[in-house]
């Protein structure tokens, strides 16, 4: 099913075969985030992709988990693109101590009509008075509510987001 929806089907239908698009499907537990790093250092090892070009993206309570594994390793990532997802949302809110400080490259995503877009622009505007000169996006996308984020939310602005990130950089 999710091979038919989010960044695949987008890079897919945008001929953006530069990417190696890992996209697990795992339950809302933090412990399992951990085998993350595991998966992608095997990963590499097939495809040898370069390390500092990592960007972690997630929807839903992915984004969530993207909010969460940037702050626990900010340095590891090129960048983190949380998308319909922002660390306050519910009951389930993430510490983000560590992004607040880092210089991580964030691209926030929600659709028009998601409460998420308010609070991503808050966190940004936050994060930009810390450190004025960091790349801080939020992004809203019109006419996208949750239900259809993941099918459409993956635009080419996100393929050209990441294609500019470098971890070297940040």
């Amino acid at each position: 099913r999710t091979q038919s929806m989010g960044p695949i089907k987008a890079a897919e239908e945008l001929n953006e075969n530069r990417f190696i698009i890992i996209q697990p499907a795992i339950n809302a537990n933090y412990n399992e985030l951990t085998k993350l790093d595991s998966f992608i250092d095997e990963v590499q090892s097939v495809y040898k992709f370069d390390t500092d070009r990592i960007i972690l993206s997630g929807f839903s309570m992915g984004g969530s988990d993207t909010w969460y594994l940037g702050n626990e390793n900010p340095d590891k990532y090129a960048g983190i693109s949380p998308a319909s997802y922002n660390p306050y949302c519910q009951n389930g809110s993430v510490d983000i101590e560590n992004l607040k400080n880092s210089n991580l490259p964030i691209y926030a995503m929600a659709g028009g009509g998601e409460s998420f877009k308010d609070t991503n622009k808050n966190i940004i505007a936050e994060f930009k008075e810390i450190n004025p000169n960091r790349e801080l996006e939020s992004i809203e996308i019109p006419n996208l509510i949750h239900d259809n984020f993941f099918s459409d939310g993956y635009t080419q602005n996100f393929f050209d987001w990441c294609i500019k990130q470098n971890r070297k950089n940040n």
